[in-house]
């Protein structure tokens, strides 16, 4: 009887096989996700127009302080080699697999997802700045403001900073290596307990890029003054100016984990919840390449858009004080607050200003650095309404 049954077992599964092939020709999820993709790519390339055309693109000062020579040597640094390891991780990624094979395969359509994730780099701070950048970096502003009804404080020469050589590149290459340190983390753990579900698996990743994010910022990046979270909550190194907020572990580290648990759970395809269906359609090589790597860009895009910036907007609505150790930093404040402004630094106490990016004379009511009230000029505050007593 056992025997008859491995016989018959094959064709069950074949029948089975058929019947999932024919489900994703109708209702392939990379379908929808290449559109996701697609219709994010074309509003990227909006805003990043509107920025270049527009009086955002210019370069932020550093201001009267001196910056470090240790800051400048780091901002170089990374500006050199940010070019070189994006375009390596392309080749190894995307291209050399891509010649071997003659289609993307999963890793490459993830790194070039990688490739567009820094386009969201500022809308954390779409409604409050709390977060800057070193502006002794390569800098034309930045396009958070160009992104409509954005209400962080803007100006052409004062607002967040974007360094253009060091953000696309850094993207890709930690968001690489945090997709093969969190698969290697699954796949040990799993050697080691094999009996683990998914979930259990997904959680010890998480917990991974925490520790992974702490190390990648909080004890790297951020004391050699590339970018700063002065806004933060819950923080390690207080009153530095690189201050590591523990709310940043949890939302990047929970990021990293999503891509490295994305690529690390495939079905029997090789297929990802982004490119499910991919493999089953019936069209050729290239087309299934373009499909995965929209599918890829639409997914990856999804996950950040939710795991960092929607939390981290809480965060921008309630910043913290910034430290007075990084406001005495003129390359840090990005000409947004304190010393040589008309704008209070952020704080419990300090009410949020509201940016008008119609008006540059317009946008709320707000304190300047010693407490006193601002009223811009183009801005009419309402005069109070008084009750109706029903005379």
């Amino acid at each position: 009887m056992t025997q008859m049954a491995e016989r018959l077992d094959p064709p069950k599964r074949a029948n089975a096989s058929r019947a999932v092939d024919a489900a994703p020709r109708t209702s392939a999820p990379v379908k929808w996700w290449a559109a996701v993709g697609a219709a994010y790519l074309v509003f990227m390339v909006a805003v990043l127009t509107n920025w270049v055309l527009g009086p955002l693109f210019k370069t932020v000062p550093v201001g009267p302080t001196p910056v470090p020579t240790f800051m400048k040597v780091a901002v170089v640094f990374f500006e050199v080699i940010s070019i070189p390891a994006i375009l390596a991780c392309f080749y190894f990624m995307v291209v050399k697999p891509l010649r071997r094979d003659g289609k993307l395969s999963v890793d490459g359509a993830l790194t070039i997802a990688f490739a567009t994730v820094w386009f969201q780099d500022p809308l954390s701070a779409y409604s409050g700045t709390w977060f800057t950048y070193n502006a002794y970096a390569l800098n034309y502003g930045s396009w958070e403001n160009s992104i409509p009804f954005a209400t962080g404080k803007a100006a052409p020469g004062a607002m967040i900073v974007e360094p253009i050589l060091i953000v696309p590149g850094a993207y890709v290459y930690c968001f690489v290596v945090a997709m093969f340190a969190g698969s290697w983390v699954m796949r040990t753990a799993r050697k080691r307990w094999p009996e683990l579900s998914a979930v259990k698996l997904g959680a010890i990743c998480v917990v991974a890029m925490f520790g992974f994010d702490i190390v990648l910022e909080g004890v790297m990046f951020m004391p050699l003054g590339i970018w700063e979270y002065p806004g933060g909550h819950f923080n390690i190194f207080p009153n530095t100016y690189h201050k590591f907020p523990l709310t940043e572990m949890i939302t990047a580290g929970s990021a990293f984990a999503s891509v490295a648990i994305l690529r690390f759970f495939k079905n029997d395809r090789g297929e990802t919840l982004a490119d499910r269906g991919v493999e089953s359609l019936k069209v050729s090589d290239r087309r299934k390449s373009v499909l995965r790597a929209l599918a890829m860009v639409g997914f990856v895009n999804m996950l950040f858009f939710v795991l960092y910036n929607v939390l981290n907007t809480w965060t921008a609505t309630r910043m913290a004080d910034w430290p007075a150790d990084l406001q005495q930093r003129s390359y840090l404040t990005n000409g947004l607050c304190g010393e040589g402004t008309d704008q209070m630094c952020p704080g419990p106490a300090v009410p949020q200003f509201r940016n008008n990016n119609q008006d540059p004379n317009g946008g709320s009511a707000h304190l300047d650095p010693n407490g006193n009230l601002v009223v811009p000029p183009n801005t009419t505050l309402p005069t109070m309404v008084p009750f109706d007593r029903g005379k």
